[in-house]
């Protein structure tokens, strides 16, 4: 006859770590049972270099406990981490290249081996943050050209495998100038006559902030000696275009070459950075 209770238990038992010698409570890991084996397993990649001791308890199918911490051929089971091999992950920017590196910190490149590389975006970027895997060449080295878009945070990271240690370094930041279109209807300005137009165009490339954000312009101009200074801000459309009629009135302005440009510094949740438009010159007469 089968008895019911005899037998280990197919739902419960535990295996658990601490370091060793100390007598810190050991802490448990997602086990599971499979038959009379106890299974669980130990990212070692989340605890500091060391010596660590484990514990297994099992139960029968009565509830009775049983624990130890001896292998199965004798000896304590412990371990000294890292159980892995360290690697050692590098890379840098320039401009909107990244060039990196991946290989063991005892020597030797590691080929064939996925890095992802993150961006975190500005606030008003969408989407906020982009991930791209990369692979690394025969060599150790890898490469990305990243796309246009805002200001962002680069980093890269390798995920480890069941031999190789995970890594992660920032790489650094990209910033993104906003780019600005500015044009006048004409060289030459009369004082009292016909005004200037002046139009242009707030534009961006890449992953856009969100549809419809109007932005204040500043109109600045300058002449010979002077510094820029702002005449008029305007405000764009969703679109990004904006317009300003200017006449010359003033009479100190006959025979006097001006320049003219449109500056743009954006406002909170505009995730690039402030630009000025190439100048355009108008003289007066």
């Amino acid at each position: 006859m089968i008895d019911a209770l005899s037998g280990p238990s197919q739902s419960r038992g535990a295996i658990a770590f601490r370091l060793a010698g100390t007598r810190a409570r050991f802490e448990q890991l997602p086990t599971r049972v499979e038959g009379n084996r106890l299974i669980a397993r130990w990212n070692s990649d989340d605890y500091p270099k060391g010596k660590y001791e484990f514990l297994a308890t099992g139960f029968d199918a009565a509830g009775n406990a049983g624990s130890g911490t001896d292998r199965t051929r004798g000896g304590r089971m412990a371990l000294v981490n890292p159980l892995k091999a360290r690697v050692t992950l590098s890379a840098e920017l320039s401009g909107l290249r990244l060039e990196g590196r991946l290989q063991r910190v005892a020597g030797g490149a590691l080929a064939g081996q996925e890095v992802a590389i993150g961006e975190t975006f500005a606030v008003g970027a969408a989407p906020a943050a982009r991930t791209t895997v990369v692979r690394t060449r025969d060599d150790g080295t890898f490469s990305l050209r990243l796309r246009r878009g805002p200001n962002r945070e680069v980093s890269a990271s390798f995920a480890g495998t069941h031999l190789l240690s995970r890594a992660a370094v920032p790489v650094g930041r990209v910033a993104a100038r906003t780019r600005v279109r500015f044009r006048a209807s004409a060289a030459a300005a009369k004082v009292g006559g016909r005004p200037v137009v002046f139009e242009g165009k707030v534009a961006t490339r890449g992953t856009a902030p969100a549809a419809g954000t109007k932005l204040p312009v500043e109109l600045q101009f300058r002449y010979r000696g002077a510094a820029w200074s702002e005449f008029r801000t305007v405000e764009t459309d969703s679109r990004g275009r904006f317009r300003y009629a200017y006449r010359f009135s003033d009479d100190d302005s006959r025979g006097v070459r001006f320049q003219f440009r449109a500056y743009v510094k954006g406002r909170e949740g505009w995730p690039y950075e402030p630009s000025a438009s190439r100048p355009v010159t108008v003289s007066g007469r």
